[in-house]
């Protein structure tokens, strides 16, 4: 099944809202493109207003099938804006080929009140899902009341930078941060996922405003804390580079191999 909601290109957007679901997908096989859509807000007049659902914004199935989706694209004009679910901004129950690019989940880029409870869940339930996020020189912006992503089992690859407002945490799967970066303003927490660390990858902690924590990650290429309060961490490997802007960071036992440390 073929299909696209949306576009690229001005007026080809569309604005959906309220009801239990407004975007649900199931199919097995197929090219699936949705982009550059309002969902669950609508922007009039340099307002934001509220039109969000009762569940997920956007709930993708696609159970034993090779379906190939994206969400947003590598273009600017292709970003959704998916906001205000009381439950996910993307539920992906399962699926392949996944790719959520350059979209502002739970946000406009600049208000706080847009958050879903969850901006992505991602959980298998067969096959072997498999999510790309951002795009290049697109960051993927997300936000989530109780968590920005969820990884429940699958495998999300990272291509560029995804910020997250809230936390991030695992339950399974695998986690590759590849030649992307992720910036969090929660707290982090990788315990029963697969992390590969990638090889320029960067993880940024950024809270100003409350103490942060990284767990399940033991070795990180380059880790970068632009916090103002403290940074808890396990015992851990820093291959590359540490920058600590201001406050502290705490740790029982920590492995320098860098070349520089700032």
């Amino acid at each position: 099944d073929n299909f696209a909601i949306g576009g690229s290109t001005y007026g080809q957007g569309n604005v959906i809202g309220f009801g239990t679901m407004p975007i649900s997908y199931s199919a097995l096989a197929g090219t699936a493109t949705i982009s550059g859509n309002y969902v669950g807000v609508t922007h009039d007049a340099g307002v934001w207003r509220n039109i969000g659902p009762t569940g997920d914004c956007i709930y993708i199935d696609a159970t034993g099938g090779t379906v190939a989706l994206t969400i947003g694209g590598a273009t600017v004009a292709s970003a959704n804006y998916i906001c205000h679910s009381p439950a996910n901004g993307i539920h992906l129950y399962t699926g392949e080929f996944i790719a959520v690019q350059a979209n502002y989940i739970g946000t406009n880029g600049v208000s706080a009140d847009l958050a879903n409870d969850i901006g992505i869940t991602i959980e298998e339930g067969g096959g072997t899902s498999s999510m790309v996020i951002g795009a290049a020189a697109l960051p993927t912006v997300v936000r989530g009341s109780t968590q920005g992503i969820k990884l429940v089992a699958g495998n999300i690859s990272q291509s560029n930078t995804t910020k997250v407002f809230g936390n991030v945490a695992t339950g399974g799967g695998t986690w590759g941060m590849g030649l992307g970066s992720l910036i969090c303003s929660g707290n982090i927490d990788m315990g029963g996922c697969v992390f590969d660390n990638g090889t320029t990858a960067t993880i940024t902690m950024d809270s100003t405003t409350a103490v942060q924590t990284i767990a399940g990650i033991t070795e990180f290429e380059s880790l970068h804390y632009a916090g103002r309060k403290r940074l808890n961490l396990g015992a851990w490997t820093i291959n590359d580079r540490l920058v600590v802007e201001s406050g502290s960071v705490s740790c029982p036992s920590v492995t320098l191999t860098m070349a520089d440390l700032a």
